[in-house]
């Protein structure tokens, strides 16, 4: 289908919606602007199903005044995998100024129970696939709501299929200045997941920055695969491009041969993802090359990069590298990664390929976004500028450059759900968000992130390492599948019955190779491997044990690893 044909008039409809900070009329606008092109579509088997942004206004609005007409307006939860119905029911939520509660598809009956009695919903929206988790999930809190499947091909009254259309004289609601907007659980790296209360200013504000930072156009085709009820797939993956008349496509899945057929066959242009990812298809595409040439694989590689980043236009990048691209996507030209930060030859490698990879930072307290990469000015290592209208400072003592991350702004979040005791450890009394992370500020305005405050390693005699930094350096190994670094209290070297803080890594070799060795093989490959890429770091940053596993680290949903639960396994194993 044809880009959208947006006049500048149309478009003024979406920048009135924008500051009218009203979802109802947000969406009212973007079927307007963008009328029968599609919005979002899923994949049902080996078919893909669509809808434009007429029926999501129509289906959108009919949930709406269904909240309205019963009065359930106050709570609303959804549990569902990524599908077109997904964002349908989102907006349908907000169009009756009500407050969504996105939860985790894979989650268990009893974490459900938790989410329903923590929130007290009126109204689960649910997927048909899920229908089952959710009746032993209802029994454990025992919960007296109403639910709706999220099925839109059907005509029963408790599916969205089965609502009836608004009536034309219908008018969405708004949301109040300070009123909640989304309840979000934080992916709880460590401890029990937190509700997050954020407001309808400070996600569309996220979604208006995020469409003038990026410039997606009408006609954009945008790749999702990472769950809707995390705020960064929600914000930048699924609002902003509302907004710009781009398509999302929705896949339920991360197995490398899917998202490669997804890429090639669905004229993605636009990929959000987390750096797990990134890091894998790098890997993936320097194994093909080993596989296929062997030793001049590696250099061919290697010199195709060099001569790709001296190209003077990305067009030429692109050229360069067209076979590569061909075989990754032949219409992907950005990539948008949050999560955690990505290695800084990562970002390069992919820049050299012509595909511009704009690095963001924040968190779910963040709404999540609180800077981003300029797709023109990108620097490598940093997660880009600051949010328009949100501020950074670093809180560092004396004459430290690094120091804790503070966030003002309207990127920051209402607070915790039912804990103002909690809120007020982490917002101060000048409204300032102390994130738990560690950075600076160049002079430039970037942001750089260090690690986080409490994973820091402070090492005998005051040295300080950040294990974000090691784990970076380790991760460039196409031999490693996952890498974690973090202090462990072992004894002195030269000091018997003394403790110190010492640096250790844990590391998961690729697959492949733990199918070809034994364990002790495996061990000497990966100390082998470590002391040589450490060549680069100080010495005093080289983890002094390693230590060789071939079951899968402990992770969160999105892909990060739970570093504490690792340095409690690891602490118990060597001492």
């Amino acid at each position: 289908m044809s880009e959208p044909v947006v006049t500048l008039a149309k478009a003024n409809l979406i920048d009135v919606a924008l500051n009218s900070r009203s979802f109802g009329k947000l969406v009212d606008a973007a079927a307007e602007v963008y009328g029968t092109h599609p919005a979002f579509s899923d994949r049902r088997g080996n078919e893909w199903r669509s809808v434009n942004f007429l029926e999501v206004r129509e289906r959108a609005f009919a949930l709406a005044h269904w909240l309205l007409e019963n009065q359930l307006n106050h709570r609303c939860m959804i549990l569902s995998e990524s599908r077109i119905e997904w964002p349908v029911a989102f907006l349908g939520i907000a169009s009756a100024a009500a407050t969504a509660i996105p939860v985790d598809p894979k989650s268990t009956a009893q974490e459900l129970a938790e989410f329903i009695a923590s929130t007290a919903p009126e109204v689960i929206l649910v997927s048909p696939l899920l229908q089952g988790v959710l009746e032993e999930a209802i029994v454990i809190a025992q919960w007296q709501g109403r639910q709706l499947v999220m099925e839109t091909q059907s005509i029963q009254p408790s599916a969205l299929g089965g609502l009836p259309a608004a009536p034309a004289s219908f008018v969405p609601l708004t949301h109040g200045a300070d009123q909640t907007a989304t309840i979000a659980f934080t992916s709880a790296t460590s401890g029990k997941p937190k509700g997050v209360e954020t407001r309808a200013d400070s996600l569309i504000h996220q979604a208006a920055s995020l469409r003038s930072w990026f410039g997606t156009k009408p006609g954009d085709s945008f790749l999702s695969i990472l769950p809707l009820n995390h705020l960064f797939e929600l914000s930048c993956g699924c609002l902003a491009v509302l907004t710009c008349g781009g398509h999302v496509n929705y896949l339920n899945s991360i197995l490398p041969h899917e998202i490669k057929a997804a890429l090639q066959h669905r004229g993605i242009t636009h990929f959000v993802v987390v750096p797990i990812l990134m890091e894998m298809i790098r890997k993936g595409i320097e194994r093909n090359f080993i596989t296929k040439l062997g030793d001049r694989g590696k250099t061919f590689l290697e010199i195709l990069q060099t001569t790709s980043s001296l190209a003077p236009s990305n067009q030429l990048r692109r050229f360069l590298n067209r076979f590569i691209l061909n075989e990754l996507g032949p219409e992907l030209r950005m990539v948008l990664v949050g999560g955690s930060t990505l290695d800084a030859n990562t970002v390069g490698f992919f820049l050299n390929m012509g595909i511009k990879v704009c690095q963001g930072y924040g968190l779910t307290e963040t709404s999540p976004v609180v800077s981003t990469s300029p797709p023109n000015k990108i620097r490598r290592g940093s997660v880009g500028l600051v949010m328009p209208d949100c501020s950074v400072k670093i809180a560092a003592e004396g004459s430290e450059t690094i120091g804790e991350i503070l966030v003002k702004g309207p990127c920051v979040m209402k607070g915790y759900l039912d804990d103002p005791a909690l809120t007020a450890t982490v917002i101060d009394e000048e409204q300032w968000f102390h994130t738990g992370d560690l950075g600076y500020v160049d002079e430039q305005g970037y942001l750089f992130i260090t690690g986080r405050k409490k994973n820091l390693i402070v090492l005998d005699g005051g040295k300080k390492v950040y294990p974000e930094e090691v784990e970076k350096t380790l991760t460039a190994s196409v031999l490693f599948q996952d890498v974690c670094v973090t202090g462990v209290c072992l004894e002195h070297p030269s000091l018997p019955g003394r403790k110190t803080e010492q640096v250790c890594a844990v590391i998961v070799p690729q697959a492949e190779l733990i199918e070809q060795h034994d364990l002790a093989t495996l061990q000497t490959l990966c100390e082998d491997e470590v002391t040589r890429l450490c060549r680069t770091l100080s010495v005093y940053k080289k983890p002094v044990r390693v230590v060789v596993q071939t079951e899968e680290l402990p992770k969160t949903r999105t892909g990060k690893i739970k570093a504490p639960l690792v340095q409690q396994h690891l602490t118990s194993l060597l001492s």
